[in-house]
């Protein structure tokens, strides 16, 4: 989530960074683990939402849908 004074533009480029450094190959005990990432954003406007839940149940339920979806991309949140 991020406020008014990051860019829609902003956000979706920090978060792609977030997920590429997240799927970067890593080992663990001589084993190189590498996962996907999904990711889901929204741009905050003060008054947008009812509460902090409907909120993070909408974030939810985008998250679920880009893993259903096969996973490893980044969802917009749009008109909570």
């Amino acid at each position: 989530m991020f406020n008014r004074e990051v860019s829609d533009t902003q956000a979706i480029h920090y978060v792609e960074g977030i997920c590429n450094a997240m799927a970067s190959p890593y080992t663990i005990f001589n084993l190189t683990v590498q996962l996907t990432v999904s990711a889901s954003t929204y741009h905050y406007v003060a008054g947008d939402c009812l509460n902090l839940n409907s909120l993070l149940v909408k974030m939810d339920g985008a998250l679920r849908y880009v893993k259903r979806q096969g996973g490893g991309r980044i969802q917009e949140v749009m008109n909570i």
